[in-house]
């Protein structure tokens, strides 16, 4: 292909297969022309063109002609022009619009959206194309204008899922198709970032007692495993509570009446090694002759020696209180 500007100007593109053509205009042409070139971006003009540009994904299916050279101000004008010439000549053109304005000009009619619903019905798109949109949109964002517009337009009835519900076959594909899948590090604190505070969706709405009571229906009888109850046990270590969050948690539980299995299931679990005092109370002891003041065991634990030798007392002989117990003499090990 032969050099072109950089300048402001219109162009044209011809499809040497079927001869069909798109005209453009752009503030630098070669920048342009380069990009069209650049079939990795999905990304170039209108959704028509586009899918061209990957149909035939190499330079050798177009031709690229320089129509005219002009000022930016005079851009859009221009384009409408030789828009409006090719449609005279008889040629197929890939511009949807008569230009000017870009596809903001566009809006399909209600035949053209059937079409292309029923064109997409059941289409997956494959590895190659997801990454080609991938690329095409690493490093994007959008505005905060932006976000909001588009917050508005799909709020309530706007919103294509209004009143719908997905089916538990659809949720099962959704499940499998994110098994395996961990975000990074990285990631996992953009996304708490982006949820924290204001932000968060649910800021500011208090649940109400029906959602409660689904919450609590959906998680009877599920039980988290020991690596998710350690995952938990570290992301909170080091927090405290807020007064106004200790205030709100005694709110919530006043007047409710533990079951009697409830009751046992809690017990059951801080027995022992369960217990989380379990380590930081257990005190090591040594078991004295009294005759000959040597040791005789050392002793993990209190309830380990009592346990084992079935004597009480063990620890009023630690602190003192008496001398003996079960004909022993019972000392705290020091370090």
């Amino acid at each position: 292909m032969t050099n072109v500007k950089t300048q402001s100007g219109i162009y044209c593109w011809s499809n040497k297969i079927n001869g069909k053509k798109y005209v453009g205009q752009a503030q630098d042409l070669r920048n342009r022309r380069n990009k069209f070139l650049n079939f990795n971006q999905y990304d170039y003009a209108g959704e028509y063109i586009n899918r061209a540009r990957q149909k035939y994904n190499d330079a050798d299916y177009w031709q690229y002609i320089t129509l005219e050279y002009c000022t930016i101000d005079e851009l859009s004008n221009k384009e409408t022009y030789w828009i409006q010439k090719y449609k005279e000549y008889g040629f197929s053109l890939y511009n949807l619009t008569n230009g000017g304005e870009g596809m903001r000009g566009y809006k399909p009619t209600e035949e053209t959206k059937r079409k292309i619903s029923e064109a997409n019905k059941g289409r997956i798109r494959t590895e190659e194309e997801r990454k080609k949109l991938s690329i095409a949109n690493t490093g994007k964002h959008l505005s905060e204008e932006t976000r909001k517009k588009l917050s508005e337009a799909l709020k309530g009835e706007n919103h294509p899922f209004y009143g719908k519900h997905l089916s538990n076959e659809t949720k099962e594909k959704l499940r499998l198709s994110h098994l395996g899948i961990r975000p990074n590090e990285e990631t996992k604190r953009k996304l708490s970032e982006v949820h924290q505070g204001e932000r968060n969706p649910n800021f500011g709405k208090p649940r109400s007692e029906e959602t409660k009571r689904k919450i609590a229906e959906a998680n009877r009888g599920k039980h988290r495993s020991e690596e998710t109850k350690e995952k938990l046990r570290k992301i909170g270590l080091g927090r405290k509570a807020s007064e106004e969050t200790k205030r709100k948690m005694s709110a919530s539980q006043k007047g409710r009446k533990m079951s009697a299995e409830a009751r046992k299931k809690i017990s059951e679990s801080h027995k022992g090694e369960k217990n989380p005092m379990y380590l930081k109370n257990r005190v090591a002891v040594l078991q004295i002759d009294p005759n000959t003041n040597e040791i005789i065991k050392e002793w993990d634990s209190i309830s380990e020696a009592r346990n084992t030798l079935k004597i009480n007392g063990i620890s009023y002989c630690i602190h003192g209180k008496q001398k003996t117990a079960g004909g022993f003499i019972w000392r705290k090990k020091t370090a």
